[in-house]
């Protein structure tokens, strides 16, 4: 019998099948509409963007000064404050620390951003998978934010560190910095165990498998004339390493994470998709998890999963993965994108504007 799932190209058709029969079949979604106002954006450096799992906010490095976290509210009806391109601090009035945009102090803040110190390579965010907590990661340190009013909660010294995400539990954080894995517990952020690269690498990122048992990590050889990278995954209870996938052919840029996520779980936990960063036009490849074989293959410069693994957005076109159709389009020019997974929305970040995209069933 014809598996139904199974309408792609014949490069990829069996691999695709295989994968399309782990995929959990929990809904399906027909198309995307866009909604507007688009939000224009100055000539910025942004990592990549977070979206709460609760769809109540979203955060855009950068967006307001050099150093900032911008984070807009979502409207119940997922509209946000139409914001102008460009916005000095007299746009805004402080409270604790926080800056916000509003008419008047007492009324509802759409819009808010927490100062930082200066750091134009730009930060990264990530929300926890609750959505109560957002980590800001960059200029050597971890910063720790509550949602309820954006108070610092924890600062953490890291030298260099560059990316941080929360496990699907919300009781670990793994963290990059100076090209080595830290894994801490919450709610103390202790270090738990530290894991280092190979010699002559460095690792750029790093995802959390759906149980939280396993990280995949991101490596990449950080000498001159040999950027290639492969994922490695390691148990999150004691660091060992479980298996390593082989070596991608393709040449990287020379020093990966201009843009997150990297490295990502599909459903099932069963394959992963890795973000290739080149000068141009990147690649992102679906490789199964067990042995690195390739199943799909896109061109772009960033991609991303839905929070619930349902949705899988690269190249310009969002897939529904409980049967990989093609279920809407957005810009090519993307540099990154982040689901919220309550509705959902994709939320895309080009060079001149923020666009948001609500996906129908």
């Amino acid at each position: 019998m014809k598996n139904p799932h199974c309408k792609l190209s014949k490069k990829f058709k069996v691999a695709i099948c295989t994968l399309s029969l782990l995929l959990p079949i929990t809904g399906s979604y027909a198309k995307s509409n866009e909604i507007k106002p688009r939000i224009p954006l100055r000539p910025v450096t942004i990592k990549n963007v977070a979206y709460s799992t609760n769809g109540h906010f979203f955060a855009v490095p950068n967006y307001i000064t050099t150093g900032s976290v911008g984070i807009f509210t979502v409207a119940p009806d997922g509209k946000t404050v139409a914001a102008p391109s460009r916005f000095s601090e007299k746009d805004f009035y402080r409270s604790r620390g926080v800056f916000y945009y509003s008419g008047k102090k007492d009324s509802l803040t759409d819009l808010s951003f927490i100062p930082l110190q200066e750091y134009s390579a730009g930060y990264s965010v990530a929300f926890t998978n609750q959505g109560d907590t957002l980590a800001v990661s960059g200029s050597d340190k971890i910063t720790i934010y509550s949602s309820e009013n954006w108070n610092l909660n924890k600062s953490i010294d890291l030298k260099s560190v560059s990316r941080a995400i929360f496990s699907p539990d919300n009781r670990k954080l793994a963290a990059i910095a100076d090209g080595k894995i830290y894994l801490l517990n919450r709610p103390e952020y202790a270090v738990s165990f530290k894991i280092e690269p190979e010699p002559g690498c460095k690792f750029a990122d790093v995802a959390f498998s759906g149980n939280g048992n396993i990280i995949a990590a991101f490596e990449y050889k950080n000498t001159i004339f040999e950027h290639t990278s492969r994922v490695r995954l390691f148990m999150t209870d004691n660091g060992s390493q479980d298996r390593q996938l082989p070596w991608f052919t393709d040449k990287i840029s020379s020093i990966p994470g201009n843009h997150f996520p990297l490295v990502s779980y599909l459903p099932g936990d069963s394959a992963l998709c890795v973000f290739l960063e080149k000068s141009f036009i990147g690649k992102i490849a679906v490789v199964k998890s067990n042995d690195g074989t390739l199943i799909k293959e896109f061109k772009g410069n960033c991609y991303a999963v839905s929070q619930n693994r349902s949705l899988f957005a690269a190249a310009g076109a969002i897939y529904d993965l409980t049967s990989w159709n093609k279920v809407g389009d957005f810009s090519k020019s993307a540099l990154c994108l982040s689901f919220d997974s309550s509705v959902p929305y994709l939320l895309v970040v080009t060079p001149d504007n923020i666009q948001r995209l609500k996906i129908e069933p």
